[in-house]
């Protein structure tokens, strides 16, 4: 509680914005452990400790977007086509659109779902983009190194702002954006230790939390790149989400 009051102040005035910014980067830095022995400069730490939390749910996240946005637009043609999708076995409503995206086997349903779409040219481009994003193994690990570098170089920006607020006060004016880059980071850290904590992995440090994550994002590469240049299919595609 004591950790939430410190982070969530109750308005967002320029001084509040700042307080929120710097509060946020202290819990962040002080759950991170810091590894002396290593000779790595504390922002690179902290940089290759939470990048992973962040990548290994950027599918999930973006795949979990696009069923939410294809099932509201319009129930009865949504359950329609997804009940048509081919699987190769039965699925969550979450598994049937990331296959009706993804697979190769699905090319004619994923053609019949954008016909339904011609009334909303965001969502089918959204679906048609993401399916060029992931229906094939090299496609999909170029997402996931890209949205890792942005990351990467998202940290590194907040890092250089918190210095900035700390040291002169003055903060630029896209620091809300930063701000909730940061809130996101910090959440996706800690729901995946609670997460692990739930399914019963040997997790008892935030080390363990930081070393597990790691090892989550290389079997997710492993699994990509087990794909290579081919095709996602309803064989491959739960290995990657």
């Amino acid at each position: 509680v004591r950790l939430l009051a410190l982070i969530l102040p109750p308005c967002i005035s320029t001084n509040a914005l700042q307080r929120l910014l710097l509060n946020l980067w202290t819990a962040i830095e002080t759950l991170i452990p810091k590894d002396i022995a290593s000779g790595e400069d504390r922002i690179n730490q902290i940089v290759n400790a939470l990048t992973p939390f962040q990548t290994i749910q950027y599918i999930k996240r973006i795949l979990g977007q696009a069923e939410n946005d294809f099932w509201h637009y319009n129930k009865n043609e949504a359950k329609k086509t997804l009940k048509a999708v081919v699987l190769d076995k039965p699925s969550n409503r979450y598994e049937t659109v990331a296959a009706l995206i993804m697979t190769s086997e699905n090319d004619a349903n994923r053609e019949s779902a954008f016909l339904t779409l011609e009334d909303y040219p965001l969502l089918r481009f959204r679906l048609f983009y993401l399916n060029k994003q992931l229906s094939k193994g090299e496609n999909l690990k170029n997402l996931l190194e890209n949205h890792k570098k942005k990351v990467e170089w998202q940290i590194r920006r907040i890092y250089r702002v918190r210095n900035l607020i700390a040291h002169s006060g003055k903060m630029p004016s896209y620091t809300n954006i930063l701000v909730e880059n940061l809130h996101n980071y910090f959440d996706d850290m800690l729901n995946y230790i609670i997460d692990s904590a739930i399914s019963g992995k040997r997790i008892k440090t935030i080390e363990d939390a930081i070393l597990n994550a790691d090892i989550d994002y290389q079997i997710i590469l492993k699994n990509i790149d087990s794909i290579g240049e081919s095709k996602v299919s309803i064989n491959n595609f739960r290995a990657v989400i």
